[in-house]
């Protein structure tokens, strides 16, 4: 096989579902979590099985120093009639101490080839924790890190010309406060949405600066926030120092979603 062609196939985006997820640091209250993605062992496999065959592939473990275990992966060279063997290796868990390590040890002799190495270039998310060690909720995968077809799909979706919700993108976060607070002045909503629709689409057309958030990033931004309260949506964006959704900085596009992904859905009078 082509060993550009095989370096392409080991190094496919996964699944979600084949993705679980950890906590490495917490803040100091333990509320707030690092969430880390890794690749289960069985879809390594499975990988491993589709790229070189169920025998052109094997594994062996070695117990290295003390509570750690080290872990190599061997493919078969048709070239070179001769196996190429990676290693790596990681200390024992806390829970099924030498099974874990085993596992950890496995995941990253995988990474030595490839596997799941794209995980490492995701931005740090930070989950709320629940009893202080469990993520709260699993958080969604950026567009380029889903498969192949999944980001296809959704490139095709955003090639739609935007949907724009004029209430979400042309309101302000202080704005949204005021309002809320003051029930007098949530009679002006519905009048503020209407005198400046045009001004909002004009607004969202306009090119920003590379670092904001893209047409299509509002675009889906609107979607997900659809059928939620737009109260709590505005305190989300707020809570991230952004006084728009235009001013929302890519690096930070994405923990935002997450956060809005866990909203419950309301129905529009409730909104």
């Amino acid at each position: 096989m082509d060993r550009n062609l095989v370096m392409k196939e080991l190094q496919k985006p996964f699944k979600e579902d084949e993705i679980e997820w950890r906590v490495g640091a917490t803040n100091k209250d333990k509320s707030m979590g690092l969430a880390l993605p890794y690749v289960t062992n069985k879809a390594i496999q499975n990988r491993l099985d589709e790229v070189f065959g169920v025998f052109g592939w094997k594994n062996e473990f070695k117990e290295w120093k003390e509570n750690s275990q080290l872990c190599g992966i061997s493919i078969w060279d048709e070239d070179k009639h001769e196996w190429l063997t990676k290693y790596d290796g990681a200390d024992d868990t806390n829970m099924e101490a030498t099974k874990g390590g085993l596992s950890d040890a496995m995941k990253r002799a995988a990474v030595q080839f490839g596997i799941g190495r794209y995980l490492y270039k995701l931005d740090p998310i930070w989950v709320p924790l629940k009893d202080e060690k469990y993520l709260e909720f699993i958080p969604q995968l950026p567009v380029w890190a889903l498969p192949y077809e999944e980001q296809e799909r959704i490139e095709r979706e955003f090639s739609l010309p935007p949907e724009i919700d004029e209430s979400i993108v042309n309101t302000r976060v202080s704005d949204v406060k005021t309002k809320y607070d003051n029930d007098t002045n949530a009679k002006l909503d519905k009048k503020l949405n209407k005198e400046n629709t045009s001004e909002c689409m004009t607004e969202v057309k306009h090119e920003r600066p590379k670092n904001l958030v893209s047409d299509k990033q509002i675009n889906l931004f609107n979607i997900r926030a659809k059928n939620k309260s737009r109260k709590k949506v505005y305190e989300i964006v707020g809570k991230f120092g952004y006084t728009s959704i235009e001013t929302i900085e890519k690096k930070n596009f994405n923990n935002i979603l997450y956060y809005i992904d866990q909203l419950p859905v309301v129905t529009k009078a409730m909104a």
